[in-house]
C-alpha cells in the first residue's frame, strides 16, 4: 500500500500478522485472493478483466466491526467501502498490469462492481476495462495483479484461478507463472515495516504472471 492512500485497508493493516516464514513487522501486511475473469468480445478480442477479490479475515473483521456501529442498511455502507476503494486504486491502474507485446496498455475507469460478505470474508468484485481491445491471436498478452509496495499480497485462488469468459473464446487458453524473487528481494521484503517503503517495484517481482495464448 503505497503512503498517503486513504482507504480502509491501510488502517485494516493493523490487525494483521505477517506469514509463517516472514517477521512480524515484514512485508506483506495484507492478503486477496483473486480470481480473474478475462473478457473477450464477439472478436475475439480481450476488452477488460473483471476480478474477484476475497481480502483476509482481518480487513473483513475490520469492515465488519465497522458496520456493527453504523445504523445505515449494510449494503449501503458496503457500497460506499467499495467506491471509496476503487477511486483510490484507479490511481495505481486498480492492482492490474496487463502488457501487450511487452508494453503496458492503458486501463479505463471501474463502472461496475459488487461488495458482499461472503461467510466471514470480504469479497468485492469489479471490471476494469481496457481503453483498447487487444487481440491475442496476433499479439503476446500477459497480465499481473499486484500491489506494487507489496504492502499486500495478491495471489491466485488454487480452484479456476483464470476464466477466460466472452464468445470469442475458441482455442484460448492461460497459463499462471509463479513469481521467482531472489533471495535478496526476499529479505528486502521482510526487512520492511508498515512505516517502510521499497518502491513500487517490489511488488513486481512478487507478483504472478498469466499469459493468454489464443491459435
Amino acid at each position: 500500500m503505497t503512503a498517503g492512500m486513504r482507504w480502509p485497508l491501510a488502517a485494516a493493516a493493523l490487525f494483521c500478522s505477517a506469514s509463517w516464514w516472514l517477521p512480524a513487522n515484514a512485508h506483506p501486511h495484507g492478503w486477496i485472493d483473486v480470481q480473474s475473469t478475462v473478457v473477450f468480445d464477439g472478436e475475439g478480442r480481450i476488452t477488460g478483466l473483471r476480478l474477484d477479490w476475497l481480502f483476509d479475515d482481518f480487513y473483513s473483521v475490520f469492515v465488519m466491526d465497522e458496520i456493527s456501529v453504523d445504523p445505515r442498511p449494510q449494503a449501503e455502507i458496503l457500497a460506499e467501502i467499495a467506491r471509496q476503494d476503487l477511486e483510490n486504486l484507479s490511481e495505481y491502474g486498480y492492482f492490474t498490469d496487463l502488457r501487450v507485446d511487452g508494453a503496458r496498455v492503458d486501463t479505463g475507469v471501474v463502472e461496475q462492481f459488487d461488495i458482499d460478505l461472503r461467510g466471514m470474508r470480504l469479497w468485492l468484485q469489479f471490471t476494469v476495462p481496457l481503453e483498447a481491445p487487444v487481440d491475442p491471436r496476433t499479439q503476446e498478452v500477459v497480465f499481473g495483479i499486484y500491489d506494487p509496495t507489496y504492502f499486500l499480497e495478491v495471489l491466485h485462488v488454487e480452484e479456476q484461478p483464470v476464466i477466460l469468459a466472452g464468445a470469442g473464446v475458441d482455442n484460448c487458453s492461460s497459463r499462471i507463472e509463479e513469481p521467482n524473487p531472489t533471495f535478496e528481494m526476499v529479505s528486502l521484503a521482510a526487512s520492511l515495516d508498515q512505516s517502510e517503503s521499497a518502491g513500487d517495484t517490489l511488488g513486481e517481482l512478487f507478483a504472478e504472471w498469466v499469459t493468454v495464448q489464443c491459435e
